[in-house]
């Protein structure tokens, strides 16, 4: 009998095994757990935003031993203290966001064959946490209880807020300070209708700075400077910003620049009887009308068009009193045979401009009248001339021309100051052939100095017209000139 259990228990236990067997062979047949993303079916990289599928669907025929997400990311780290979320048994610091964010349904995963891991309210989290851009990485690993795993790794990039803010602009300087909540970006601009972006340059602070870059030459001995093209922000202009590889369109509206009175000749009075290029009771330009002659008056070109006719005075021209035609800033004083000029009016610049614009026509021709010194220039070519100066003086600069040497003569073109004050830059048109018809001319600005801004209260623009350029020292010729529509150009 004896021998008898002990074969029916080694049976039993034969049998017991080989069941054994048969339920581990069973679950080995099964397959290893998968994964897929409906929203990304081959796990690219994704841009964080607020609205982002993260759905990753486990399949674990064997069902779910060991589920286990693995995060490297700087703010979940180090500001949230996640570096490992453990889907079965969560640490106590993160259990509260596993069971609320995470958990399908509100249950773990252990044993099911099928689970919706769901990060899509995790993951934006990262966009409150951080403005900072970077990668961070979820690595979701799976094991089934017959000991099949599963890896796979979902890489996320927090994209770098870049909604630029414009300060600080400066339109006599053409500078703009702009902001973005990312250090990672860099800036660009560009006028808007423009092709080429010009990079902002970083500053120590954080901040992007425009500013132009100042091109150098040399002209009659002086070192003078212009903006590079497309650099620097200026008036009535409107500049698109690129931030990283973000354009925002008209991101800088620069408000209308300087204008200049009475630019279009329209209003005329009289000072004294004779014809005044100003409102009534208004100043700002001269001319050098006297007793003996009109040098400057209104010419009507059209019902809603006046221009200033300049032509000179050669009634006494054989006896060495000429006059050339002439309009400029500032006040004129006559006295006997001789006048002055006390060039420079106060202006309020807001905006540094490129350019002055003007429309012309005009004759010009030899050098008919000179006297003393002067006169072997008779017979030569003669120059009419347009100039402007923006000036930083204490005072007005005085010119007098009479029977003698013409005393206080100057020319920006050639001088940096004068005994008032600083000359900061000029723009300078010599015209020595015909125009028969009206044409529109930009004069463009040289500067001396890029940083310096005309004191308030201080005369600080000139503008000159004149028919013979040494028409100071009495010599000229019979030349006439049409002036018209002075304005800035930025």
């Amino acid at each position: 009998m004896k021998k008898i259990w002990k074969i029916s228990g080694l049976c039993l236990a034969l049998i017991m095994a080989m069941t054994g067997c048969d339920d581990e062979n069973e679950n080995a047949k099964l397959p290893a757990p998968t994964m897929t993303w409906a929203a990304n079916p081959d796990f690219a990289q994704q841009d964080i935003t607020d609205d982002m599928d993260v759905k990753i669907t486990i399949e674990a025929p064997a069902g779910i031993k060991t589920f286990v997400v693995d995060v490297e990311s700087d703010v979940l780290n180090n500001t949230m203290h996640i570096t490992q979320i453990d889907l079965i048994n969560p640490a106590e610091d993160i259990k509260t966001i596993v069971e609320s964010m995470i958990w399908t349904d509100g249950k773990s995963p252990v044993d099911q064959t099928s689970y919706t891991l769901d990060l899509s309210a995790l993951v934006p989290l990262i966009n409150v946490l951080t403005p900072e851009e970077g990668l961070h990485k979820f690595t979701v690993t799976v094991t089934d209880k017959a000991d099949q795993f599963f890896t796979q790794s979902c890489v996320f990039r927090r994209v770098a807020e870049t909604t630029p803010s414009v300060s600080d602009v400066n339109l006599w300087a053409n500078s703009a300070t702009v902001t973005i909540p990312s250090k990672v970006a860099s800036v660009s601009y560009r006028e808007q209708g423009t092709e080429v972006w010009i990079p902002a340059e970083a500053s120590e602070d954080g901040t992007w700075k425009i500013a132009p870059v100042w091109e150098k030459s040399e002209m009659n001995g002086n070192e003078v400077y212009q903006p590079k093209a497309g650099t620097g922000v200026f008036a009535g202009k409107t500049y698109d910003l690129l931030v990283g590889e973000k354009e925002y369109p008209a991101a800088i509206v620069c408000k209308a620049g300087d204008t200049i009175p009475n630019g279009d000749m329209t209003d005329w009075s009289t000072n004294e009887n004779l014809p005044s290029p100003n409102k009534e009771g208004e100043s700002f330009w001269g001319c050098g009308n006297n007793p003996m002659a009109n040098l400057c008056i209104p010419d009507t070109l059209s019902e809603e068009n006046v221009a200033a006719h300049l032509k000179p005075y050669t009634d006494l021209a054989l006896m060495g009193i000429f006059g050339a035609g002439n309009l400029f800033t500032g006040d004129f004083q006559f006295a006997g045979m001789s006048g002055s000029v006390n060039f420079g009016k106060p202006y309020v610049w807001t905006a540094r401009p490129k350019a002055l614009r003007v429309i012309y026509k005009g004759t010009v021709g030899e050098i008919k009248y000179a006297s003393g010194a002067e006169k072997p220039l008779i017979g030569s070519p003669d120059t009419m001339r347009i100039y402007v100066a923006v000036v930083d003086w204490n005072a007005q600069h005085n010119v007098a021309a009479g029977m003698g040497a013409a005393e206080g003569t100057w020319d920006p073109c050639t001088m940096t100051s004068v005994e008032e004050g600083a000359i900061l830059g000029f723009a300078s048109l010599a015209i020595t052939e015909n125009q028969e018809d009206f044409t529109t001319v930009e004069i463009p600005f040289y500067w001396y100095d890029t940083a310096a801004k005309p004191a308030d209260g201080n005369f600080s623009l000139v503008i000159s017209c004149a028919t013979s350029n040494r028409g100071d020292y009495f010599t000229g010729g019979d030349n006439e000139m049409y002036i018209d529509k002075f304005e800035w150009v930025y």
